[in-house]
Parts: C-alpha cells; structure tokens; sequence
C-alpha cells in the first residue's frame, strides 16, 4: 500500500531541520567568532608590549604572561619546540599552536608566536603559553562549554518544536474539520448552514466546496429528471412507429412493393427496436432506486435468440460469421437489467466486428460473447447508442452477477454468470 505523505508532517519536518540547520551554524558561527576575538586579544597584547624596554640579547623579558626576547635562540625552549619549523619570516602574524583536547574536551595547552618589530625597528620575537591547569583546579570538575552551547542548542529547538506543535494544533483542528465536514456532505446537509471554522480563508474555501457540489447536484437531478421524462414520452410514438411499421409491412406483403420500399421499412423497423431499447435503457437509468429489480423465471435461450434477430441488421453487408452456442436454462433473474446487459454486449461485439466471427456461447447461467476488435467502427454502423460496456459492468455490479472482460491479439471476450 502506497503510504501517502501527510502535509503537517512534512511542515514539521521542513520546519525542524531548517531550525536545526540555523541553530548549528549559529553555534558554529559563535565558536568561530569566540575563537577569532581571543586570537585578536592575544595578538592585541602582543602587539602592546612588544615596545617594553629592557630587551636585550641574551636577555629576554616576561610581563602579563607574554615572553620577549630580541634572538630566537632566547625564545622558550618549549616553544622552540612546537614551531620547529625554524625561525618565522612573517612579521605581525600570529602562529598558534594548540595540543591536546577534543571537540568536548578544551585543549590541554596553546602557545603562540609572533614575530614583530618596535618603534625602533629592532626585532622581537613575542611568546605565550596556556599551561595545563594546576593540580588543584584539574581536580575541580567543570562541564565542557562545548556541552553546554549543545544543551541550549538542543533547549531552543525543544522550545521551538513545542510552540510550532501548538501552532499546527490551533490550524490543523479547523482544517480537519474542513475535511470531516467536506468528506460527509451530501443532499441534505448541502440544505444546512455552513459551519463556522474559525479562519476567513477555510469558511471561504468551504463555501466554494458547497457551492460546487450544490451545482453538481442540480445538474445532475436536472439530468435524472431530463432522462426520465424524454424516455417516457418518448415510448408513445415509438410504439406508434413500431405498430405502423407491422402493418405497412403487412400491407406490402399483401399488396406487393417494391424491393426498396421493403428496404425502407426494414430501416424504419429496426430503428424502432433500437429506439425501444434505447428509451427502456434510459428509463432505467433515471430510476437510480437502492431497491433491486424482482426476479422472474427468464429462459436465456430464448432471450440470446430474440435479441440476435433483433440485431442482426448490424452484420448486414458484412464478412462476419456469427455462431450461437446455446441450451435452454431457465434462471430466476431481474428481467430488464439482464436485457439491458445482454443487449448492449451484443450490440458491441456486432458494431465492432468489421470481419470475421462473432462467437455467442450461453451454457447455463454463464454466457460468453467473443468477437474481433476493430479499432474505428466500419462504415454504414448505425443507431449506436454508446451506453455498451460501461452500462453493462455497472448493472453487472449492481446485481452481483459476475462480469470479465479481456482482449487479446484483436479479440475481445466478455463473460458473464448471472
């Protein structure tokens, strides 16, 4: 099953990792500057002192921590040996030096180096050392500032995430309401006032919503209304067309006609049974009633014969060979939908195939209609309504009847069990 991403979580998340990404670079940014404003102090007091007076060969000078001398053989010995490079060539810049420590831990020891000149222009060679602590404060327990800039860091994005929770809450309870609200109309609640759902902007798009759907709903009860009356008015004159097409043919084949008249009254008959058909399929469409149709004692046999002859016009002029495999088998079943049904399938399969062979095999309860797939329809087809397999699956639905279908190599096969 497809897991469908959820909207507030995704703000959440975006939310969390943008504050995370501005709380680590802030804390980065901080330590940098931390870092750059003691290397600023330290040269700063180099820089102050490098004047002192007093700093000769041989005799180097120590005030406020910070090591003077004019040789760099009078240099400390352990700062010799920690830029053991040589002597530094670049005046004013400041070297440093730290050993030991971690990412937690401070460094155990930092020294530094500059070299710079005096307003003389005699040269001196600037040293300080950060010793270890002594024994006394190394024993005294202190919480790393590293630890501590990770406590706040992680204290702001807590307090964050608990306000934005709040936040979302306050928003996402009308919006879920919105959706409860939406997901349940229907035409009696379409009657009822809009709820109020706190914000402007969710009252506006629920009035959309409604106003939607209320359209919806009239186009379509305006449609129902439209289908049932068209269908049922137009039952009288169809019949009337039908009865007067009987007896024209009657009076032609009493009187004698020509083979063109009895060509006109043959269209004109089979535009009946379609029309028939059509307005009976209509009829039953507009109905739309939860209650099913009651069953009768329907003998497939009989009713796959009757609608054959009634649509065997539409293999007229055609290379196709149609093959009925029948037996009889009466079955209680809701007439009309299963004339519908069958009706329809049929219709298909002669519209369709253009040559070749139109297979109908009824055994028992199961009928099978195969039959060649054209992909446009062949020219003469007439009084295709277009309401074939749709109609046909949904009535098969509706009524529980088992319905397939599948096409293969140009040849397309539908089986249905009633």
């Amino acid at each position: 099953m497809k897991i469908r991403p959820s909207l507030k979580i995704y703000f959440i998340v975006a939310m969390l990792v943008l504050v995370a990404a501005l709380t680590l670079f802030f804390s980065a940014l901080t330590l940098n500057y931390f870092v750059q404003g003691l290397d600023r102090g330290v040269r700063q007091s180099m820089s102050e002192v490098v004047n002192m007076p007093g700093v000769e060969d041989g005799h180097a000078v120590t005030i406020v921590g910070n090591h003077i001398a004019s040789r760099w053989q009078d240099v400390p010995l352990r700062v010799r040996e920690v830029f053991n490079d040589g002597v530094p060539d670049a005046m004013f810049v400041l070297q440093k030096r730290l050993l030991g420590g971690n990412i937690i831990d401070p460094p155990k020891e930092a020294i530094f180096l500059m070299k710079a000149a005096n307003k003389a222009g005699e040269i001196r060679y600037l040293s300080k050392v950060f010793a270890p602590q002594s024994a006394q404060n190394s024993a005294e327990k202190h919480t790393p500032h590293v630890i501590w800039i990770a406590i706040f860091a992680i204290s702001a994005i807590v307090l964050f995430l608990s306000a934005l929770l709040f936040i979302i809450a306050k928003v996402a309870r009308p919006v879920e309401s919105l959706k409860n609200w939406a997901k349940g109309l229907d035409e009696e609640k379409l009657q009822l006032p809009i709820p109020d759902f706190q914000y402007s902007e969710l009252n506006t798009l629920a009035e959309i919503v409604k106003n939607s759907l209320a359209s919806v709903q009239e186009s379509l009860a305006r449609e129902q209304q439209f289908l049932a009356h068209a269908s049922h008015e137009l039952r009288t004159p169809i019949a009337v067309i039908r009865a007067n097409t009987e007896l024209l043919t009657k009076l032609h084949q009493k009187q004698g006609g020509t083979d063109k008249q009895s060509t006109v009254l043959a269209r004109i008959d089979r535009a009946g049974k379609s029309m028939t058909n059509l307005t009976d399929t209509l009829l039953w469409l507009s109905r739309d009633e939860p209650v099913l149709a009651d069953s009768e004692p329907l003998d497939l046999q009989q009713l796959i014969a009757t609608l054959t002859d009634e649509l065997a016009y539409l293999l007229n002029n055609k290379g196709v060979e149609l093959e009925i495999k029948s037996a009889p088998y009466t079955v209680q079943l809701a007439v009309m939908p299963c004339r519908i049904v069958l009706t329809n399938l049929i219709r298909n399969a002669f519209e369709h195939t253009h040559e070749g062979k139109v297979v109908i095999h009824q055994l028992k309860n199961k009928v099978s209609i195969i039959n060649s797939c054209e992909d446009k329809l062949p020219a003469g087809t007439d009084l295709g309504f277009g309401l074939g397999l749709s109609l046909s699956k949904k009535l098969a639905v509706r009524y529980g009847w088992d319905y397939s279908a599948e096409q293969d190599a140009g040849i397309y096969k539908v089986h249905i069990i009633f």
